[in-house]
């Protein structure tokens, strides 16, 4: 790794270490705590949902009968999500659920802060993700993604995609320091473009093209559309076969 490459990995490190968790540390004694959330279908169409987790574990999947379906666990009640949901009243709602800026932010080995995200199937989401340090696992064969962007900070996620597509399917992803995992469906186009980066990319069932990431094969209707930005961590996409 050369000077420059290794001053912008330490650049990184520091800023992730810092600014992206915004907190003061202390070690005071932690008391668990869990809450149950759900939010009725009540005619939704279609939704956008943003959220926005300073550090944790973030696990979203499908797997519920109404809009969405929510656990959330953790260590101290300023960790508690503030949750915000609007309704148009024309079948669409707005949904953004995000921890508050942290001050006192305990790192002994009591810290926890999980959400567990059930959504419905039958809705098409606009997803947007941002995560400043910990473990994404984002399961979306059964759910009826239409975009979705990854701000990822410190950590490791794991992005799973599926069909059938509804329409192109486009996917946004700054990565940070850590692992980022995709898997990807067979038998459909895939066209992925990865840039920047200072880490390994290992890439199983798409082949190079004209600076892309693509399927072999040409097939025809909706595509995903992969546009990932590197930070300094390992970045692996696969095929599913």
């Amino acid at each position: 790794m050369n000077g420059n490459r290794l001053g912008n990995f330490f650049l990184i490190l520091s800023v992730l270490s810092m600014a992206a968790l915004g907190c003061r540390l202390s070690g005071r004694p932690t008391r668990v705590e869990s809450q149950e959330e759900v939010i009725p279908r009540n005619g939704l169409e279609s939704a956008e949902v943003e959220l926005r987790m300073g550090a944790g574990s973030l696990k979203i999947q499908s797997g519920t009968s109404e809009f969405m379906e929510g656990t959330f666990t953790y260590s101290d009640g300023n960790y508690a999500p503030q949750i915000d949901y609007v309704s148009t009243g024309s079948g669409t709602g707005e949904l953004v659920i995000e921890q508050e800026e942290l001050t006192n932010f305990n790192l002994n080995t009591d810290y926890q802060l999980t959400w567990d995200l059930r959504f419905s199937e039958e809705i098409p989401l606009d997803l947007y993700l941002a995560l400043g340090a910990g473990e994404l696992f984002l399961d979306g064969t059964e759910l009826l993604l239409e975009n979705l962007v990854l701000d990822m900070g410190a950590g490791e996620a794991t992005v799973i995609l599926g069909e059938p597509l509804q329409g192109d399917l486009r996917v946004s992803i700054q990565g940070g320091l850590g692992q980022l995992n995709v898997e990807l469906p067979a038998g459909v186009g895939i066209r992925a473009e990865v840039t920047g980066g200072l880490g390994d990319i290992d890439v199983d069932g798409l082949v190079r093209s004209d600076g892309e990431y693509v399927t072999p094969e040409e097939y025809e209707g909706p595509m995903i559309l992969l546009d990932i930005e590197g930070g300094a961590g390992q970045i692996n996409l696969s095929v599913n076969r």
